[in-house]
């Protein structure tokens, strides 16, 4: 039902007063620790012109409203209609590792030919999708979403919301083993996203991934990707030069050399599925010329905490604290290595801050025990300064570490004494990885480091923004 009014014209949705709302319907979403309910009032002084709401004895007088039973739900049935209204193809990418980093290259190389939507970060969820879909408008050609998953059924649900004209499949982790008990359930899950699509519609998938084959066998319009043989478009090399990163890829007509400003033998990896993702999609209408795929790659973006580099108070912080798994850790390890040996075979110092990877289940011992035997492999190459290990299992990484034992710093939690215990082991001019599962909040770290920069300096460091 619609309450105060009618024939009302929005510019698209909100969520959060403290973005701009003007000229939107404002989503009055409510989760265990807030209810948007309680900023209707601020949604209306900032310019909303609508609300969706669930409860309407907190709406303002002066502020037209839905009203629906569930204001979450009613979000998705929204986008799903003007999904169908609008009429532009969707791509939505699972996996779990690789998700939003892929999002990002395809956005870049489809917009080397005209608009294309996409979120600014990881919106993967029931909510995320939603604002996805809503955001596209009819200058933009394409739509690159997100699918990502907690709980058994969760792709599959919000697969048939998006209807994705083409899917791809990043990779198969051990991500979330606490709620789905194996790799081949977690494979289940993620091949679940091809199931409310066409037959024909193309399918993008990781060759190197356990259990695809097998799911996704017999499919038409499927493409397989990775270094495997059988890939269709394959990855036959990666590397760092004077010139920065490269990688070669082999599409059935011999290699082909790339530049990509993504380091790491993983973001090779995602960036030939984002090739096969954008040529699949120019044989679906969206014109993508092959001839500019390197302009795409060179301006691929990724939002920040993904092994994001900047400087912190004479620290080069790598910051890679977005979330974390057992693929992904290694893979960070890997790439801060080996961004980082010249500088340390020169004598600079470079530090590992590396925290628990949560929802693992029983398996989360020996999976942090498996990440310390890699952590240990990168020392012994070229050995690290200090490796700071914050958690509760974090702390098993450290025992396959040889070497001088007082470099490992050991911090339970990230209260008052973990915060001197991390910025003891770090000093200026030390190259810094921060990696860890979302719920561990390491990004803090980079917050310490800006604040005694500034107090070095006599300086105010700036009041952090909230995110959308």
């Amino acid at each position: 039902t619609i309450a105060g009014g009618e024939d009302l014209r929005c510019r698209g949705v909100s969520t959060d007063t403290r973005q701009p709302v003007a000229e939107t319907c404002f989503v009055a979403l409510s989760g265990p620790r807030h209810d948007a309910h309680d900023h209707l009032s601020a949604a209306r002084d900032g310019g909303a012109v609508l609300g969706l709401i669930s409860r309407p004895e907190a709406a303002p007088a002066d502020l037209p409203c839905i009203v629906v039973p569930e204001v979450r739900r009613a979000l998705g049935r929204l986008a799903a209609a003007w999904r169908t209204a609008l009429g532009r193809p969707v791509v939505a990418i699972t996996g779990s590792v690789g998700k939003t980093t892929t999002k990002e290259l395809v956005r870049a190389l489809l917009e080397t030919g005209g608009p294309v939507a996409a979120a600014p970060s990881s919106w993967n969820n029931d909510i995320g999708l939603p604002l996805t879909l809503l955001s596209a408008t009819p200058e933009h050609r394409a739509i690159v979403a997100e699918i990502g998953t907690g709980a058994p059924g969760e792709i599959l649900a919000l697969s048939r919301l998006a209807r994705p004209d083409l899917s791809i499949i990043t990779a198969v982790g051990r991500a979330h083993l606490a709620a789905f008990g194996s790799v081949a359930a977690i494979a289940r899950e993620k091949a679940s996203i091809v199931d409310p699509m066409a037959p024909g519609d193309p399918v993008v998938a990781n060759r190197d991934a356990p259990h695809l084959p097998e799911l996704l066998a017999g499919r038409p319009g499927l493409r397989w990707y990775g270094r495997h043989p059988e890939a269709d478009v394959r990855l036959t090399g990666s590397g760092r030069d004077s010139g920065g990163h490269w990688f070669e890829v082999d599409a059935g007509e011999g290699p082909v050399r790339h530049r990509t400003p993504l380091p790491g033998d993983h973001n090779a990896l995602n960036a030939c599925g984002a090739l096969a993702a954008a040529a699949a999609m120019a044989d679906r209408g969206v014109a993508f010329d092959p001839g500019r795929a390197g302009e795409g790659l060179a301006a691929t973006r990724l939002p920040g905490m993904r092994m994001h580099v900047r400087e912190l108070g004479g620290v080069e912080v790598h910051d890679d604290s977005w979330n974390a798994s057992p693929e992904s850790m290694v893979a960070a390890l890997r790439t801060f290595d080996e961004a980082t040996r010249a500088a340390a075979a020169a004598g600079g110092r470079r530090v590992v801050v590396l925290g628990d990877m949560l929802e693992l289940g029983p398996d989360a011992p020996r999976l942090h025990a498996e990440l310390g035997a890699v952590l240990a492999a990168v020392d012994l190459a070229m050995p690290l300064a200090a490796i700071v290990l914050v958690g509760e299992h974090a702390a098993a990484c450290g025992d396959a570490v040889g070497g001088d034992r007082s470099r490992i710093v050991r911090v339970p939690r990230l209260d008052e004494a973990g915060r001197a215990a991390v910025l003891a082991a770090i000093r200026p001019g030390d190259r810094v990885l921060l990696k860890a599962s979302r719920g561990i909040g390491l990004d803090r770290v980079a917050g310490w480091l800006a604040e005694r920069a500034a107090e070095s300096a006599g300086t105010d460091v700036p009041a952090a923004t909230n995110g959308p």
